[in-house]
C-alpha cells in the first residue's frame, strides 16, 4: 500500500508538470496574439496622430507601445492577486506575467533581470539557434511553493523596426541597441504558473482511483474466495 501511494505521488507529480507546461505553452501562446493585434492596433492609432510611447501612462494623452502594453498587463495581473478581493495567496498560487530584455528602452527593476532564471532565459536565447525553442524550469518561490517558469523569445517584426533602432529612445547608453532587424530575438515573455494546487488535486483524484480499485480488486478477491471454499464444501458432502 506504502509503495502504491509513492508511485501515485510520483505520477501525479509527472502529470502536472507535463499539464502545467501545456497549459504555460498555451498561455504565452494567447499572450503573443494579444500582444499582435495590440502591435496592428498601436500602429494604426499612431498613423493618426496618437502618440505611441514607452513612457506610458506618464506621458499625459498616450498610448503604450506594444512592449510597454505587456508589461502593464502583467502589472495589472500582480495588482489582482495582492488585492483585497482576491483570495489566494500571492506568489504561489496565480499566473505571473513577465517581459525583459537586455536593451530596454529604460532602466526597471525587472528588466534586465537580476534573478537567476531571468538572467539564464536571455543567455539561452543570445543563440539565435534557439528562437524556436522553451526555456523551462521548476522551482520553488520564496514561501516554499513549486512553480514552472516558462520562457519563450520575442521576435523582432518589421514594423517595430522604427521605433526600436531610434537612439532616442533609450535613456541609458549601456542598453541602447540600433541596428536590429526583423527576425532577430528582442526580448524574453515569461509565464509563472503554479504547480501546488494542481498537484493536491491530481493527487486526490489519483488516490481516489486507486482505492476504488484496490477496494475492487479486493471485492473481486474475496468473492472468488468464498466460491472456492463453497465449492469444495459441495464436493466433501
Amino acid at each position: 500500500l506504502l509503495f502504491g501511494q509513492w508511485s501515485l505521488h510520483r505520477l501525479a507529480d509527472q502529470m502536472v508538470e507535463s499539464t502545467t507546461k501545456e497549459s504555460a505553452a498555451q498561455q504565452t501562446a494567447l499572450i503573443k496574439v494579444v500582444n499582435s493585434l495590440y502591435t496592428d492596433v498601436a500602429t494604426r492609432a499612431k498613423k493618426a496622430g496618437v502618440v505611441v510611447s514607452h513612457k506610458y501612462p506618464e506621458l499625459e494623452g498616450s498610448i503604450p507601445i506594444p512592449a510597454k502594453f505587456t508589461i502593464e498587463l502583467g502589472q495589472r495581473m500582480v495588482d489582482l492577486a495582492g488585492s483585497d478581493d482576491h483570495d489566494r495567496a500571492l506568489d504561489q498560487s496565480f499566473l505571473q506575467l513577465k517581459l525583459y530584455s537586455a536593451h530596454p528602452f529604460q532602466r526597471r527593476n525587472d528588466s534586465p533581470p537580476k534573478y537567476q532564471f531571468g538572467k539564464d532565459a536571455l543567455a539561452f536565447y543570445r543563440d539565435a539557434g534557439n528562437k524556436d525553442r522553451p526555456f523551462d524550469r521548476i522551482e520553488k518561490t520564496r514561501v516554499g511553493a513549486r512553480v514552472l517558469r516558462y520562457a519563450t523569445p520575442l521576435i523582432m517584426k518589421e514594423q517595430c523596426l522604427k521605433c526600436h533602432n531610434d537612439p532616442k529612445l533609450y535613456e541609458l547608453d549601456e542598453f541602447r541597441k540600433t541596428d536590429w532587424k526583423a527576425g532577430d530575438i528582442r526580448g524574453v515573455l515569461e509565464v509563472v504558473c503554479p504547480l501546488e494546487n494542481n498537484a493536491e488535486q491530481t493527487q486526490k483524484t489519483l488516490l481516489n482511483t486507486y482505492l476504488e480499485v484496490a477496494g475492487t480488486g479486493a471485492a473481486v478477491l474475496a468473492l472468488c474466495s468464498a466460491g472456492l471454499m463453497l465449492g469444495r464444501r459441495r464436493r466433501r458432502v
